[in-house]
């Protein structure tokens, strides 16, 4: 990555204060949260990663298994805890604001009359 390419230090103070701020702040929001956090937990504890179950028994193929092992990865790593449980998606928040970042830095670079971004 050029030094030209890097993102201002202020951007990522920003996202990282949005994304970070208030993890583990309040319990996981009942039923959405709740469910993937449940599926998550059920990949973990009984070891089967091909398809997350939140009762045990019935699939639960609402989001990419991705998610799934994604926060069953956490809770490994981390602990089983709302924090753990959010990190992941706090991740993909921050990296989702870089690459918008970028991807607007290159657009703006390529086209005509439109100023370069010069940062600061």
């Amino acid at each position: 990555m050029r030094a030209s390419a890097r993102p201002p230090w202020w951007l990522v103070a920003v996202l990282l204060l949005i994304a970070f701020a208030f993890q583990g702040s309040r319990a996981i929001w009942e039923p959405d949260e709740g469910r993937y956090t449940g599926a998550s937990l059920n990949m973990l504890t009984k070891r089967r990663l091909a398809a997350a179950e939140v009762d045990g028994e019935h699939p639960h193929l609402t989001k990419p298994p991705m998610i799934y092992w994604a926060v069953a990865s956490s809770f490994r790593l981390f602990g089983i805890n709302e924090w753990a449980a959010r990190l992941p998606g706090a991740l993909a928040f921050f990296g989702t604001g870089l690459l918008v970042f970028g991807l607007g830095r290159r657009l703006l670079r390529r086209s005509r009359g439109c100023p370069r971004w010069s940062g600061p």
